[in-house]
């Protein structure tokens, strides 16, 4: 389960490299969740639907496990939809205060020589 869902966020990712290209963060966030979204949301629902199958199971044991995966596909889903692009904001919005910064210091330095 685990497995799948990181290759969710990996495809993500690279779609969000791919659309730094735009110049914006906002951008490379529309550009990854327009080429990757669909996908992950369809990969999501037949995997959970498919795990989701074990709930018809006589076994109590089978049944919670069927339910259960099934859940933690659909909270992944949520988190690559929601966490995963409020992270990657948050880090594109540091690393650019970051260089801004530098830029500030070097020119400061630059003018006090």
């Amino acid at each position: 389960m685990l497995g799948t869902t990181e290759n969710d966020q990996i495809h993500f990712f690279y779609h969000f490299k791919e659309g730094q290209s735009t110049g914006t963060t906002s951008g490379a966030l529309r550009y990854a969740l327009s080429i990757a979204g669909r996908p992950i949301l369809f990969a999501t629902l037949i995997n959970a639907s498919g795990f989701l199958a074990l709930a018809f199971s006589n076994l109590p044991p089978m049944r919670e496990f069927g339910i259960v995966t099934s859940s933690a596909f659909v909270l992944a889903m949520v988190a690559d939809f929601t966490a995963l692009p409020g992270a990657l904001w948050i880090r594109a919005e540091f690393e650019l205060r970051r260089v801004a910064g530098r830029a500030v210091a070097d020119q400061r330095q630059r003018v006090g020589n």
